[in-house]
């Protein structure tokens, strides 16, 4: 239900807006007239006979309302509690897809899934598809070119890096071309940078898929080793997803992120 004070959609069956406070009423979104009892559903005494109004009335008082006998679709409806829910559904390589059954993961019944979610799923054509890999240009300058974003470099887009390391490329580079005179020199500088902060995030990516996602006996023995670990500490795994490619990746972060240490 929507608050008359603070315009806050409130779920069914709330008496106060959750933002201000504000009692809830149900009223006429046009006249803002309260028409019934919002527990029972009972009419007020002022509805409880209505005096007809004819179309031409009706129209002189909200021309720009359109007036329907029929019963609105409730899809179209102002009021409700309303949830994004967002649904990946990714195919595993190796795993057929004869039914639902087939396409479950091994790996999620053993991490403690209950298996008879997986009964009944029927699949479904994909609703997107993308390149999980990474990509790039080494030294992204040439000839007075500067490559930038996911022209320079392209990492795994799940991870959502290629959102930061886009405008960190914008930045360094126009620090770098503010900072002198020779311009050449200064994209030479820009495209060594970038070199270096993209290596990182190429190294942590390959240490997370390797500890994660490898489904080899390394990876199994990675993380028979490393998960106990980092579940007792979460310091252990390097923080390059949020923090970024300044996060120390030197041998002992390595160490510590595999259980090594």
């Amino acid at each position: 239900m929507r608050c008359s004070k603070c315009g806050t959609d409130n779920r069914a069956g709330r008496k106060f807006c959750a933002q201000c406070g504000t009692p809830l009423k149900a009223v006429c979104p046009s006249c803002g007239v309260e028409k019934f009892c919002g527990e029972c559903g009972t009419a007020f005494a002022a509805n409880a006979a209505p005096a007809a109004t004819s179309s031409t009335q009706a129209a002189s008082v909200a021309p720009n309302v359109r007036v329907s006998l029929e019963q609105p679709d409730a899809s179209t409806l102002i009021g409700g509690e309303r949830k994004t829910v967002t649904a990946l559904f990714a195919d595993i390589k190796g795993i057929p897809a004869q039914n639902a059954e087939d396409r479950r993961h091994p790996e999620a019944v053993k991490a403690g899934v209950p298996a008879q979610w997986y009964s009944g799923l029927r699949a479904v054509d994909p609703l997107a598809t993308f390149e999980a890999t990474d990509s790039w240009v080494n030294h992204p300058y040439k000839s007075g070119v500067a490559l930038i974003g996911d022209a320079a470099a392209t990492s795994d887009p799940s991870h959502g890096q290629g959102q930061s390391l886009t405008p960190r490329d914008a930045r360094v580079l126009r620090d770098k071309l503010l900072a002198g005179d020779n311009w050449d020199t200064a994209a030479h500088s820009y495209a060594e940078e970038h070199d270096g902060y993209f290596a990182n995030v190429l190294k942590f990516y390959r240490w997370f898929w390797e500890v994660l996602y490898d489904p080899g006996p390394n990876g199994e023995a990675n993380r028979a080793r490393a998960l106990p670990r980092l579940f007792q500490d979460l310091s252990r795994m390097p923080d390059a997803l949020v923090s970024g490619p300044e996060v120390p990746l030197d041998e002992m972060a390595r160490r510590r992120f595999f259980g090594d240490e």
